[in-house]
């Protein structure tokens, strides 16, 4: 009986992770902008409303220095502080606190080097 009831339990976690996996991949970053850092701001318009909850900057040359993100959802607008530096290679993910409607992203950013701009679900 112990067996039994082993193997049932063996067989319900294994297919809660399989569901917990095939959930986890369906919310996947996509880019939106690839920009340089020349100093001052970077204005993403976003072509129809994106809804995200998490940003990632990736920086693929150079350095970059990203200080604020402001979220524009329409005419309400959400400044978040990020005050990261960031050299070729490496990521900086940031919780916009919930699932938005951006209509578009400006970035504060100073440095001189290329990033990517990726949103996620």
């Amino acid at each position: 009986m112990k067996m039994r009831l082993v193997g049932c339990m063996m067989i319900a976690v294994c297919v809660f992770g399989f569901v917990q996996n095939s959930e986890a991949g369906k919310h996947k970053y996509f880019q939106v902008a690839e920009l340089t850092a020349k100093g001052g701001a970077n204005e993403v318009k976003l072509n129809k409303v994106k809804e995200a909850s998490w940003l990632m900057i990736h920086a693929i040359e150079g350095n970059v220095v990203i200080n604020t993100i402001v979220l524009r959802e329409g005419a309400k607008k959400t400044p978040i502080t990020v005050a990261t530096k960031l050299t070729k290679g490496q990521k900086k993910e940031v919780s916009l606190g919930g699932r938005k409607s951006l209509t578009g992203i400006r970035i504060s950013n100073t440095g001189g080097g290329k990033y990517r701009v990726y949103l996620k679900k």
